[in-house]
């Protein structure tokens, strides 16, 4: 039913957005909140709401655990990560001025709401949704490279490396497949580092990422080799 209506060009946004996040848990098993995405996009004061309601204030202060805050809690986490649009980049756009504002803002509310770390990590994890780049076909594109330049955020970059990491999801091997799967991605990672060399930060950061897969395929390498030894 939700998706027929993501559909129609009739249908009311909010509406969708409120049916979305009511059935949230479904959801993401089936189909993208593509309302509450465009909302959250187009609104950094409900994007830092949310925020709030999923997670505490970097001072301490609690509100009481009741049984609706702490649905309101869950319900903003998935909220949070079911967000796949990257405002201003959506749809075939390219509008880093409707981005950057975006940020702005955002980052200007949090700071007030007591939440200026965990939210520069979330703009990062929605940055981390980025296209990759039409002309050297490298992720990201050069607008967002440009941007992660100017911003300098180590939280934001923090945020693109843990989404680019669960944005590979569920995954199968081979048996004795050892760390293939993620030495690939290293590579990946390194060739796109390669085509950043005209933007440091972005160069260090994915190369980081490059790093972690190594890391992760070392891993791979040794329950394999325990695997071969224990079964053999």
């Amino acid at each position: 039913m939700i998706q027929a209506l993501q559909q129609r060009s009739d249908a009311d946004l909010a509406q969708i957005a409120a049916l979305e996040y009511e059935y949230l848990p479904l959801l993401e098993f089936v189909a993208q909140p593509v309302a509450l995405n465009q909302i959250l996009a187009g609104s950094p004061d409900f994007f830092v709401k949310i925020i709030c309601d999923a997670f505490a204030p970097a001072s301490g202060a609690k509100e009481p655990i009741t049984d609706d805050r702490k649905l309101r809690a869950r319900l903003g986490y998935q909220v949070l990560q079911s967000m796949r649009t990257v405002p201003g980049f959506s749809g075939g756009l390219d509008d880093l001025e409707h981005l950057r504002s975006w940020i702005s803002e955002v980052r200007n509310l949090a700071k007030k709401a007591d939440i200026a770390d965990i939210a520069d990590q979330q703009i990062g994890q929605v940055l981390a949704y980025a296209p990759a780049d039409a002309d050297d076909g490298a992720w990201p594109t050069k607008k967002i490279r440009d941007l992660i330049q100017e911003l300098a955020a180590d939280k934001i970059e923090n945020g693109i490396m843990i989404s680019r990491f669960n944005q590979r999801g569920a995954f199968r091997k081979n048996l004795y497949d050892g760390g293939n799967q993620e030495r690939d991605l290293a590579r990946q990672y390194r060739d796109w580092a390669a085509a950043a060399k005209n933007w440091p930060r972005m160069k260090i950061l994915l190369e980081r990422i490059a790093e972690d897969w190594d890391l992760h395929a070392k891993r791979a390498d040794t329950e394999t080799r325990l695997d071969q030894i224990r079964y053999s």
